[in-house]
């Protein structure tokens, strides 16, 4: 399952839409507001959230990230999300990208 929270609108799997999410995050930045995304990934074996840079709350260390946990960060890394202005379409691809990972 995959769960994306933008602000406070949330969805889940098959109702995240590209319209969806570059509305959400479109709108935030028009209302000059930190877009704060949380990304919740479950799986059997995952249990296993990330938060862009508006998001409030703190960071947890790499150390104890297993192997597919490492892959799922750098991939956020590589998309772009911990840049604060980052955009839908990185958010986008990052969701179409990490669907391959778990």
């Amino acid at each position: 399952m995959i769960r994306l929270q933008i602000g406070s609108d949330e969805r889940e799997d098959d109702d995240i839409s590209e319209d969806w999410v570059n509305q959400q995050v479109r709108r935030r930045r028009n209302d000059e507001a930190q877009v704060c995304a949380r990304v919740t990934l479950v799986t059997e074996s995952l249990d296993f959230a990330l938060s862009t840079a508006g998001c409030r709350g703190g960071s947890s260390s790499r150390a104890s990230l297993t192997r597919k946990e490492n892959e799922i960060v750098d991939l956020w890394t590589k998309c772009g999300l911990n840049d604060p202005e980052f955009q839908g379409g990185q958010l986008i691809a990052f969701l179409k990208q990490v669907r391959r990972i778990l």
